[in-house]
């Protein structure tokens, strides 16, 4: 989909050359196809879709979350960057779902025309870190960040967690 790397623009290649010299986890999805590219760093995320995401669109690679990190992704190629911490988000790597949380920021690309042909993200995995605090700190000092879990969990409004079957009102589990 991407061609051969010398028909490659200079900002793509550039921006996989930064990638792949980078130890930290990070993709990039390119053109209009959102073509999905990682480093070595980003297996571990990917777990088992690992290595059949390589060069798939990414809204395929990542279909499970697609409802909540796609309207993010669209963003990042309006060119609006973003920055979550600790952000949850129920995947499936591993062929059954777990909720994880990361931090990571999606920003545009330009290309060589200056306009956003694609999306590079820097991420690092945060479920030990988030599931030690929690497990630690007693319930009311843990904060929630209902719009946040809302638009997560509750997409679409008819998830589990969303008793009424609107985004509006969320029933957290026992």
């Amino acid at each position: 989909p991407l061609g051969a790397k010398a028909s490659w623009p200079a900002a793509l290649r550039t921006t996989v050359g930064l990638m792949l010299s980078s130890q930290f986890p990070m993709f990039l999805a390119w053109g209009p196809h959102r073509i999905f590219i990682y480093n070595d760093a980003y297996r571990d995320v990917l777990g088992k879709k690992h290595p059949s995401a390589l060069g798939m669109p990414f809204q395929q690679a990542w279909s499970e979350i697609w409802d909540a990190v796609g309207p993010i992704a669209d963003r990042a190629f309006a060119g609006q960057p973003s920055y979550f911490e600790n952000l949850p988000i129920q995947m499936e790597r591993y062929g059954y779902p777990e909720l994880t949380y990361f931090t990571f920021s999606y920003s545009g690309v330009p290309g060589d025309d200056g306009s956003i042909e694609g999306m590079f993200c820097v991420c690092q995995e945060t479920t030990g870190a988030v599931n030690a605090e929690m497990s630690t700190a007693p319930a009311s000092a843990v904060p929630m960040d209902a719009p946040r879990f809302v638009s997560v969990f509750c997409s679409p409004p008819t998830s589990p967690l969303c008793s009424s079957g609107t985004a509006d009102t969320v029933t957290l589990p026992s």
